[in-house]
């Protein structure tokens, strides 16, 4: 029976995007941040609705890191998961600014303060200086602002935590890699297996030769191989389709 070429278009530069875990020493704070530059400016000015700020960060996160946040666990907390792990915390503002110097961009902070009574935002920047966090209220939507060390604990950022035990607020940091953009994945590679092995760059073109009966049954599987990481099953299904 004659056969037809099937023409895959392996867009792995798109779907690779989160589906390995990689160590977050992999990332520096300085590629966490050029990721958060390139994406941000989609986000400013979006709303959330009432009491957004988590939903925002949730949806931030899964286009930094292809995550979701973890969940809120009360005023001061999040729950810690497989992909974000806690780093510091603090219930007054000696030990809050202590904490807050030891964020890196990408880090979500959730707090309860002098300025309101619980809230979840994610640090941008840090420096000497001071700090950057992009945040969602209710009142201005998606919106990043910097301040001074000194300025912190102003009520136009993170507002007081002194004289309140119920104030505090806690650091976490998520252990995935930023999504790289598609030219940064020309280093992964994908295998397509159709009775034999083939490896091929992310993004190429990858012609296969299937019988035109019996294409619709054929199972196309998709591998992938991170640097450093071993190689898995990243996609696995029937072809719908034959040129």
């Amino acid at each position: 029976m004659k056969k037809q070429r099937l023409a895959i278009v392996l867009m792995t530069a798109v779907l690779l995007m989160a589906m390995f875990t990689v160590s977050s020493s992999a990332a520096s704070s300085a590629e966490i941040g050029a990721k958060i530059n390139q994406i941000k400016g989609g986000y400013i000015g979006k709303s959330y609705g009432s009491g957004g700020c988590h939903a925002f960060v949730n949806a931030f996160s899964q286009s930094l890191f292809g995550v979701a946040a973890p969940q809120t666990d009360g005023p001061t907390r999040l729950k810690t998961n497989a992909n974000w792990y806690f780093v510091a915390s603090g219930s007054d503002n000696s030990s809050v600014l202590s904490a807050m110097k030891s964020a890196q961009p990408g880090d979500i902070i959730r707090y309860k303060s002098s300025g309101t009574s619980m809230h979840t935002a994610m640090i941008t920047a840090v420096s000497d200086w001071g700090i950057s966090v992009i945040q969602h209220t209710n009142s201005k939507g998606v919106y990043e602002y910097s301040a001074a060390w000194g300025n912190i604990f102003s009520s136009l950022y993170l507002g007081s935590f002194d004289g309140s035990s119920s104030y505090g607020l806690g650091l976490y940091r998520c252990n995935q890699i930023p999504i790289p953009k598609p030219s940064e994945e020309k280093s992964y590679q994908a295998s397509v297996n159709k009775g034999h092995e083939g490896v091929y760059t992310a993004g190429e073109n990858v012609a296969m030769s299937v019988n035109a009966s019996d294409y619709k049954s054929t199972i196309l599987r998709i591998y992938c191989t991170p640097p450093g990481k071993e190689t898995s099953l990243y996609w696995e299904g029937q072809l719908s389709s034959a040129q």
